[in-house]
């Protein structure tokens, strides 16, 4: 898969382009490690994406990059030296789709949403008295 071929951002990938680039165990094995929150530190620039992966197997803690080569074309470099993409490498990939998925004005409304519903759940609480009756000071 060259660049060309991804959407605006290059690193966010859809579903078949993933499974242009790895196994479907491969990508089941990133997916887990994505749900388990296995991936930390992530960082992006407009050339490079990079993060750590603690393996949900081993415990060991991955350092993972990806970024692209000159033609364009997705090149991964992990700590785990594997040498075709790894369960990492789509864990990062994962991780980073659902942190730039997010239109600022909709993560705007979200927020709003939550902040009012936490505050109607403040003025919503009932009380109800006791069955024993009111005892003050005992």
């Amino acid at each position: 898969m060259t660049q060309a071929d991804i959407n605006q951002d290059p690193f966010l990938f859809d579903i078949e382009q993933l499974h242009a680039i790895a196994t479907q165990p491969v990508i089941k094995q990133g997916l887990l490690h994505f749900q388990n929150n296995s991936v930390t530190e992530l960082n992006c620039d407009a050339e490079l994406l990079s993060a750590y992966v603690e393996d949900i197997n081993s415990g060991v803690t991955e350092s993972t990059e990806l970024g692209f080569d000159g033609d364009g074309n997705l090149e991964v470099a992990c700590s785990c030296d594997d040498s075709v993409i790894c369960h990492h490498a789509i864990a990062v990939l994962y991780a980073y789709a659902k942190n730039s998925g997010e239109q600022p004005e909709l993560r705007g409304a979200v927020d709003t949403a939550i902040k009012q519903r936490i505050s109607r759940g403040r003025n919503e609480v009932a009380v109800k008295p006791s069955k024993s009756g009111a005892v003050f000071g005992v």
